[in-house]
């Protein structure tokens, strides 16, 4: 009897151990390798860092270039009815390595339309304003202006007319302006050209070229002092075309004058150069700058022609637009 108890409880034992056994041997070819294997699992935690900039190609190793400024009227002129204000967006064309910094003398936007932006309000008791613009980097600085008047006459309405049917006959004059010099200005500086010819656009190095044309002499304005300018026409004849000037789009003729060797330009009018072969226009920012002249005795009246849009094409050669015969120059006024 004990003997045969003794063969159950080994039996036991037998069965207990084989299975104990088979259940270990079930995790038997199991990977302990605790990644993902169908990679459903992503690592959040890396970061891609910023590539570095590469140095030789930086703007840094390009060629050093001093600051040149252009103003041009970008939009205007409009009128305000509720402030009564008369205002101009001028917009600032500026070339230079490092890139320049710009500094205005008024913009009534507080650099709501950027940095090259500035706008200028006119009041009726203050119609005109010349707003200035400096461009200044390491390698130098240059200046530019250009002369606004109030032009928003259209916009005021129409005032009640009780005038007389009779009107008072006023004797009117003309007269042309005597030509008395001819020249370029550039970074190279002033070169006179005499009589003889002018020309605007660019060089064989690239640069801006604008050209100058310089009227009248003190005996002249003296007896134009005073007067109210009814019109002031520009003639210039035989436009020749130099190279491929294209690039400029428009050339604008801008009246100024100096005060202290420093040019106050006006916005001036502008043609397209495509085709351009003469210009015969009575814009009226050429009165308004002639009545400026003679309101403030200046002795001189001058025109700018200069390209707008792109300064230059780059192509190392002489492109723009050449005055054969500036003797046949003529601004005409006609005043009372």
């Amino acid at each position: 009897m004990k003997k045969k108890i003794s063969y159950m409880i080994l039996s036991f034992i037998v069965i207990f151990s084989m299975f104990i056994i088979a259940a270990t041997c079930s995790f038997c070819g199991m990977s302990l390798d605790t990644e993902d294997p169908d990679n459903k699992i992503s690592d959040t935690g890396s970061e891609t860092l910023p590539v570095e900039p590469d140095n030789n190609n930086s703007r840094g190793d390009a060629k050093k270039q001093a600051a040149s400024i252009s103003l041009a009227v970008s939009e205007g002129p409009f009128y305000s009815a509720e402030d009564d204000v008369c205002y101009w967006r001028v917009k600032a064309k500026v070339t230079g390595n490092p890139a320049p910094a710009i500094k205005w003398s008024a913009d009534f936007s507080n650099g709501s339309y950027g940095n090259t932006v500035a706008q200028v309000n006119l009041t009726r008791d203050n119609p005109s304003y010349t707003l200035t613009a400096t461009a200044k980097n390491s390698e130098g600085s240059a200046t530019d202006s250009i002369l606004l008047f109030w032009q928003c006459d259209g916009e005021e309405g129409i005032e009640d007319e009780e005038e007389d049917d009779e009107e008072e006959v006023v004797e009117v004059f003309e007269e042309s302006l005597d030509l008395i010099a001819t020249g370029t200005l550039s970074e190279a500086g002033w070169e006179d050209f005499g009589h003889l010819t002018a020309f605007t656009g660019d060089d064989d190095f690239n640069n801006q070229v604008k050209g100058v044309l310089s009227f009248g002499h003190d005996e002249q304005f003296e007896r134009l002092f005073g007067a109210e300018v009814l019109e002031a026409r520009v003639i210039i004849p035989d436009i020749e075309i130099v190279g491929f000037p294209e690039f400029g789009d428009v050339v604008y003729v801008r009246p100024c004058h100096y005060i202290e060797f420093s040019p106050h330009c006006s916005i001036g009018a502008h043609f397209p150069i495509e085709g351009l072969e003469n210009i015969d226009s009575a814009d009226e920012t050429f009165k308004e700058a002639m009545q400026y002249v003679l309101d403030n005795n200046i002795p001189q009246f001058h025109l700018i022609l200069e390209f707008g849009g792109m300064l230059t094409n780059s192509d190392g050669s002489q492109d723009g637009l050449r005055i054969v015969h500036a003797d046949d120059i003529v601004v005409i006024i006609r005043h009372r």
